[in-house]
């Protein structure tokens, strides 16, 4: 298990990576409206393995980061 950063922790198994409420950039939410986290992620996305489940704890902006989902998936 390793902590990424505010609610991210990925979880990797024999056969699964798993990561938890991914938040892998420096500011949270849309451009206009954006947030700036208070650390930066301790991986860069670029590092991250491949994931095979994400898992998205609740809907809260610090919690369900569409950007990073959308960088995860593509």
């Amino acid at each position: 298990m390793l902590w990424i950063g505010h609610s991210t922790t990925l979880i990797q198994t024999p056969h699964l990576n798993i990561i938890t409420d991914p938040i892998l950039f420096d500011s949270i939410g849309p451009s206009v409206f954006g947030i700036n986290a208070v650390t930066n992620p301790g991986v860069r996305i670029e590092s991250l393995p491949p994931i095979d489940v994400i898992l998205i704890s609740h809907n809260h902006r610090d919690h369900l980061d569409l950007r990073s989902l959308h960088a995860l998936v593509d």
